[in-house]
């Protein structure tokens, strides 16, 4: 009776324990499937992190990029005066400004300037001596980020100024050695325009009379009166 005790306890224990082995790996079971649980949370954290760290990086770097650009100098030329002629000189001049940008401020360098500096900063006066001259000036902004380098072309644009015409020649003839009263006096000119023009002619006299006032040549008949008179022509 012992002896079958003994065998019904063993064969409780040996189940127990199997079931106990089947717990203990089951428990192992769970164990390791939270830890790979963990990882793949942990690897999904750390791809985040990563992703958002990516785009951190992207966003920094195209703010910087805008801060460059921002910094380099742009330049606009403008004519703020001319065409201009200046009769003292015979030119045609222009004067230009530059609008420029940048971080720091640009300097403003140009090719040509006829004011010699003189009206300040960013400015210039560019002289054109003939009509049919041309000349393109060249302005360039520069600082410690970059240049930019801008032209404009310019061409006399000044109306061509109506120079005063020349009288080379006035001359009396008279047929005899003195200016009698009531006499002829034979008026002759000869008179020349630098730009081409036609002339007109206009004879005036204090005295006596004019066969044709408006001609280049003409006949004064001297008045009847001796005197002192005055004879003028006027050309345009």
């Amino acid at each position: 009776m012992k002896s079958k005790n003994n065998k019904i306890f063993l064969i409780i224990a040996s189940v127990l324990a199997i079931i106990f082995i089947f717990s203990v790996s089951a428990l192992c079971n769970m164990c390791g499937t939270t830890k790979k649980k963990t990882d793949i949370d942990n690897n999904g954290t750390n791809d985040e992190t990563t992703g958002t760290t990516s785009a951190d990086a992207t966003e920094t770097t195209s703010e910087d990029n805008g801060q460059d650009d921002a910094k380099k100098p742009t330049i606009k030329l403008a004519i703020y005066e001319g065409p201009t002629y200046a009769p003292e000189s015979g030119v045609c001049f222009y004067r230009i400004k530059a609008t420029v940008t940048g971080d720091p401020a640009p300097e403003v360098k140009f090719s040509k300037d006829d004011s010699l500096g003189t009206l300040g900063a960013g400015k210039c006066q560019v002289n054109i001596n003939n009509p049919g001259d041309t000349y393109t000036l060249t302005a360039t902004a520069k600082n410690k980020s970059g240049e930019k380098t801008e032209t404009l072309e310019l061409s006399w644009g000044c109306e061509a100024p109506n120079r005063d015409p020349v009288i080379n020649l006035l001359e009396t003839t008279i047929a005899e050695e003195k200016f009698y009263i009531n006499s002829n006096c034979v008026l002759t000119s000869n008179a020349t325009d630098p730009d081409g023009d036609s002339l007109g002619y206009k004879w005036e006299v204090t005295g006596g009379t004019l066969a044709n006032a408006n001609s280049q040549n003409t006949t004064w008949t001297m008045p009847a009166s001796a005197g002192t008179y005055t004879l003028k022509l006027t050309v345009t």
